[in-house]
């Protein structure tokens, strides 16, 4: 062999060892946590269709490296009754009281509790006025609250479940993330879903003192930027 020719063979095995050796570097090097992050919609989150684990999905997207989890917490599925009287015969199983008003925290805590055991961070953007707090229309997904107090009210029970020292926590034997980014709202721009100051107004109104309803902190939830 001449010496050119071993000159080119050891250049390309010491590029080929440098090559793998880079691969390796990346693969066992993970991206940052928040790096990838997915905004669960349907058929998914929060109408789950019929055949759809959530837990699988989940555990999709962690092999996949999501370490961020935006999911909407539907306040007019919460809470679609404005108090006890309206609920149907039959049907008050399926609330718990929350000063007054019957209220379903079910499917979001099963996707807090999930997105926990995942490891994940879950900013939360609370949006639909249930329709005995609409403003001007029929469709709770088009329309804004009528008034600020029950969505602050609302908004300030999420915090003391979900957020630090939360209730939803305590006696948890699994992995504990509190929620610590609350989108207020969404697409302020938007006509049907209303202007952004009504948001902040809200905001403000919900770190203003009332009667506690749960124990937790009850300073008004941090807004992470509009989507």
């Amino acid at each position: 062999m001449t010496r050119r020719a071993l000159n080119a063979a050891l250049s390309a095995v010491f590029g080929l060892a440098v090559c793998l050796v880079i691969s390796a570097t990346a693969a066992a090097s993970p991206v940052p946590s928040g790096f990838v992050g997915m905004n669960l919609d349907g058929p998914i989150y929060p109408d789950t269709a019929p055949g759809i684990d959530l837990a699988q999905q989940f555990a999709r997207m962690q092999a996949a490296g999501v370490t961020s989890v935006r999911a909407v917490f539907n306040w007019a599925a919460a809470q679609p009754y404005a108090n006890w009287s309206q609920v149907p015969a039959g049907g008050t199983t399926a609330f718990v009281n929350d000063g007054g008003i019957p209220t379903d925290f079910t499917s979001m805590d099963e996707i807090v509790g999930l997105a926990a055991s995942a490891g994940d961070e879950r900013p939360a953007v609370v949006i639909y006025a249930p329709l005995w707090d609409v403003r001007g229309q029929t469709r709770t997904i088009d329309g804004r609250p009528a008034t600020d107090g029950p969505y602050a009210n609302f908004l300030t029970d999420l915090v003391a479940r979900y957020g630090p020292r939360g209730s939803f926590w305590r006696g948890r034997s699994g992995p504990i993330i509190p929620i610590r980014r609350w989108q207020i709202w969404n697409e302020p721009t938007s006509m049907s879903s209303g202007p952004h100051n009504h948001s902040h107004r809200a905001t403000s109104h919900s770190s203003q003192p009332r009667t506690p309803r749960s124990s937790g902190p009850t300073r008004a939830p941090r807004s992470c930027s509009p989507a």
